[in-house]
């Protein structure tokens, strides 16, 4: 090999001069956390202060409703479909006696609720809910509550990706502990917003958390697509100043069901296929309820949700 031919071959990865400039860099710009601004090892994204809140709300969520997320209500009812606290539901029937009624109305998705054979919790009796499940990594509280906040606006990208990364895991985590047979996701899809939210907020939230998500889990889901398929009919009122039927009447017909790219719009491209919404927080469920009915009128066999944070009442 010539001379020449040496120089124009790339640096080796340990270079001394790129390991200096590396050191250099961090000494100058060291790595922060994502939250917080605090100092942080390199690669990672969250420091100790924010991790131990994060890990203690994680095992929070280990017992939340299977269906509807709400933490801790799946303690109620064991993974075996019976409910571990007899002594707690006999006391809820007993202050709502028309319970067992609730659970026997045609069209809900509690018709089954009260059989040993079913899961959910009981605040999903008595209620339409279209999604099969729900996963939230959090619980939607004081620091959480922040982070999702400060997420939802383009200058916090790098927070929402870090946090759509992290979810990306537990989901992974998800469906292969999953005691059902339900395959991963063949469709990954973000909440959308209306076009004039997005450009006072800038381009973060809930379509940065999926992107996020689809990149962690690329080589564990390697047939499962992003697309942006939803969008909005009309602009709506904040959700957050809203009561539960408020909300429900607020996002009514709100959303659509596009078609990506070339496609004919005549081509079901969703008959079948499980379809995952992202969004960044669930409260009442009712935006995600909506989502998931348009979803399913659209052909999806079957719709999870995935929120960084649900909120417990």
């Amino acid at each position: 090999m010539t001379s020449r031919q040496m120089s124009r071959q790339p640096p080796p990865q340990d270079h001394f001069p790129r390991k200096l400039w590396g050191e250099m860099l961090g000494l100058l710009l060291p790595p922060t956390c994502r939250l917080c601004d605090s100092c942080v090892s390199e690669g990672e994204d969250f420091c100790g202060q924010c991790e131990k809140v994060f890990r203690s709300s994680e095992h929070v969520m280990q017992s939340a409703c299977p269906v509807c997320g709400l933490p801790g209500a799946g303690a109620f009812r064991s993974r075996a479909g019976v409910f571990a606290d007899t002594a707690k539901l006999d006391l809820t029937v007993q202050a709502d006696p028309q319970l067992l009624n609730k659970a026997s109305l045609p069209g809900n998705h509690a018709d089954t609720a009260l059989d040993p054979t079913a899961e959910g919790c009981l605040g999903c009796i008595g209620k339409s809910i279209h999604f099969d499940a729900c996963v939230a990594m959090w619980v939607y509280h004081d620091l959480i509550r922040d982070a999702v906040i400060a997420s939802k606006y383009g200058h916090q990208m790098a927070l929402a990706d870090a946090l759509g990364r992290r979810l990306g895991n537990c989901l992974c985590r998800h469906f292969s502990d999953s005691p059902h047979e339900v395959g991963v996701p063949d469709i990954i899809t973000a909440v959308p917003s209306h076009v004039w939210r997005r450009i006072s907020r800038g381009a973060g939230g809930s379509r940065v958390i999926a992107m996020g998500l689809r990149d962690a889990n690329a080589d564990a889901w390697p047939q499962t697509k992003l697309v942006d398929c939803l969008a909005m009919t009309r602009r709506v009122r904040k959700q957050a100043l809203l009561g539960e039927k408020e909300r429900q009447a607020n996002i009514r017909g709100a959303f659509r069901v596009t078609v990506p790219g070339w496609r004919s719009r005549k081509r079901p491209y969703l008959t079948g296929k499980h379809v995952l919404l992202v969004d960044d927080v669930m409260t009442t469920g009712a935006t995600a309820n909506e989502i998931a009915q348009t979803l399913k009128n659209a052909g999806a066999s079957r719709v999870t949700v995935a929120v960084v944070a649900r909120a417990s009442s």
